[in-house]
């Protein structure tokens, strides 16, 4: 079972000092492991446990997550979107970052990165260090993705490495953050703003094969190519 253990059978003081006894021993014999969660609501709503009778007692047997100190950390998680870049004085060939990496885990102050592959990551808060989603890399290293958190060219060059595809630029539309969109390869971008232009629509072009940051207003429409998206974010045109 997981999580709601009635505060009737478990009170704050008993799981309290619990705790304290497993930190205790921990920093007895395993001076490097901690545990995860201090928070006892973390336990009363989400923990896993196990209950047995024997006579007129009544057992609780708890999942306590515990960690290493190099891992006690709360890592922050970057997704990866690989973007087609144009080769110039070559049209028809863009090329690509060649990497699987789809998402990476990290803590300013972690001794590694959490690489994560194909879109697979782990649901929960708390992941467990055996789950085959996860690989942990040395930050000390060179590795593709220490080259992708610190922006290390040669090192992305040398470790990630890029393929060369022969066609068309791709045509693409990235939304960056809320209102923001990354705009790639669009030669022509018409705008609708009411309040803005009149009430007209607005037609702006753009040289192509390169890429655009574009941040609109409230109550936008935007049409390019074959793309059409509405915006209702609060923010400028810029």
């Amino acid at each position: 079972m997981a999580g709601d253990i009635s505060h009737f059978i478990l009170s704050h003081e008993t799981l309290a000092v619990a705790l304290d006894h497993i930190q205790h021993y921990l920093d007895s014999t395993q001076p490097h492991m901690t545990l995860c969660q201090r928070d006892l609501a973390f336990y009363y709503n989400n923990a896993e446990f196990k209950t047995f009778r024997k006579d007129s007692t009544l057992f609780l047997v708890m999942d306590v997550p515990i960690t290493s100190d190099n891992l006690a950390h709360n890592f922050q998680l970057y997704d990866v979107i690989k973007l087609p870049i144009a080769i110039p004085e070559m049209h028809g060939y863009y090329s690509m970052l060649a990497t699987d990496i789809t998402t990476i885990g990290s803590a300013k102050d972690a001794d590694v990165f959490i690489q994560m592959t194909d879109n697979r990551q782990p649901l929960n808060d708390i992941w467990h260090v055996s789950d085959v989603a996860l690989t942990f890399l040395d930050r000390n290293r060179p590795t593709c993705t220490r080259g992708l958190m610190e922006g290390n060219l040669s090192e992305i060059k040398a470790t990630c490495r890029y393929r060369v595809h022969k066609s068309a630029h791709p045509r693409s539309v990235l939304r960056v953050h809320g209102n923001t969109f990354l705009l790639t390869n669009i030669t022509e971008l018409r705008l609708h703003c009411p309040g803005h232009f009149q009430g007209q629509e607005q037609g702006l072009a753009l040289k192509p094969f390169i890429s655009l940051i574009a941040t609109v207003t409230k109550f936008t429409r935007i049409n390019f190519a074959s793309y059409l998206i509405y915006i209702f974010a609060m923010s400028p045109w810029i």
